[in-house]
C-alpha cells in the first residue's frame, strides 16, 4: 500500500515487484489503467502503447490531437478487443503518460499468436499477442535490455487459432 511521506507519494512494495520497477520500458496492447499505476510508481518509466494497423485508432488521435468514438476498421483483424473507438477519458489520461505507439501488422500478430503457444506453451488473443508482435516488427523501437510486455487474453476462437497453427508453425 502507500504510505505517507512528505509531498510525494512512497510505495510499500512486496520485494518482487521492487524489482520489477527497475525496468526501463513497458510494452502494452491497452494501455489504459496499468499506465497510471506504472507511472506513478516510476514517472520515468517509457510506455509504449500497440495498435492493429486495421484500426490504429489510438495513434490518429494522439497524431490528431483529438479522440476518435468511433474509428474504422479496415481488412480483417485477429486483435477484436483493440479496434474500435477512443473514449474522451482513455485518451485525456493517456495522452500525457504513452511514450510512443507502435501499429503492428496483422501477419505479425498471427505469428506472435503462434509463437506464444509453441514457444512459450501460453494460449493468447490477438490483442494478447500485439506487445509481441511489437517487439518481433519494431525491435529497434521497443529496444533496451530491461523491458516487459503485457501479454494477457486468451480468448481466441478455437477454429482461428488451429488455422493459425497450421499456417505459422513453421515460420515462427
Amino acid at each position: 500500500g502507500q504510505e505517507a511521506s512528505g509531498t510525494s507519494p512512497s510505495w510499500n512494495l512486496h520485494p518482487s515487484l521492487k524489482s520489477a520497477f527497475s525496468l526501463g520500458e513497458v510494452t502494452l496492447p491497452h494501455p489504459h489503467s496499468i499506465t497510471t499505476a506504472v507511472k506513478a510508481i516510476k514517472p520515468d518509466i517509457r510506455v509504449i502503447g500497440v495498435q492493429t494497423e486495421a484500426c490504429p485508432a489510438m495513434i490518429k488521435a494522439f497524431e490528431d490531437k483529438v479522440f476518435y468514438e468511433e474509428y474504422p476498421v479496415t481488412g480483417d483483424t485477429v486483435c477484436d478487443a483493440l479496434v474500435g473507438g477512443i473514449g474522451k477519458l482513455s485518451y485525456e489520461i493517456l495522452e500525457p503518460l504513452v511514450d510512443d505507439i507502435i501499429e503492428v501488422k496483422e501477419e505479425t500478430i498471427k505469428k506472435a499468436i503462434v509463437h506464444m503457444a509453441l514457444n512459450e506453451k501460453f494460449i493468447v488473443e490477438g490483442a494478447g499477442a500485439a506487445a509481441l508482435a511489437a517487439v518481433m516488427d519494431e525491435s529497434e523501437r521497443v529496444g533496451g535490455s530491461n523491458i516487459a510486455m503485457v501479454v494477457s487474453g486468451g480468448n481466441i476462437d478455437s477454429e482461428l487459432f488451429c488455422s493459425l497453427l497450421a499456417e505459422f508453425k513453421d515460420r515462427v
